[in-house]
């Protein structure tokens, strides 16, 4: 990626082959960045993009994706919209079937791969976050390390 963005192209793509290590799919780029960022409804707009997610386990990734926008929401002291999102987006997605394809395990059992999912999984435990009375007791709570990773 770095070669790329120095304008070495041809050197790129020779890395690649002799490496037989792909640059980062444009789209997946998109998402990691815009994750950073904070900007959740690009987040979930490049989700529903992904063609390399079976629909079972785009919802999974939709769930955990808002689920991180509820868990900022009350780090920041945000409780009302907090609620909004809780009831509006995600016991909507928590509802839905994600039973094939391993979603309902990457979102129970807490891997799928590389990625690790943490506690809480489901909107009963997530409802119960909105009665913490800090950021720091929410983090306690959840195992969360919240939104500046700290």
């Amino acid at each position: 990626q770095c070669c790329v963005e120095l304008g070495l192209s041809a050197s790129a793509r020779i890395m690649q082959e002799e490496s037989n290590v792909r640059e980062t799919e444009p789209r997946v780029a998109a998402l990691r960045d815009a994750v950073l960022r904070g900007e959740w409804d690009e987040v979930e707009d490049i989700v529903e993009q992904l063609s390399c997610l079976p629909p079972p386990a785009r919802s999974a990734v939709r769930f955990l994706v808002v689920r991180q926008r509820y868990l900022e929401l009350l780090e920041q002291g945000r409780a009302e919209k907090a609620l909004v999102c809780l009831r509006e987006r995600l016991a909507p997605l928590h509802s839905a079937p994600l039973t094939s394809n391993g979603a309902a395990e990457l979102q129970k059992e807490g891997t799928h791969g590389t990625c690790k999912v943490q506690a809480p999984a489901t909107v009963g435990e997530l409802s119960g976050c909105l009665l913490c009375a800090t950021a720091e007791e929410l983090r306690a709570r959840t195992g969360w390390d919240g939104a500046s990773d700290e």
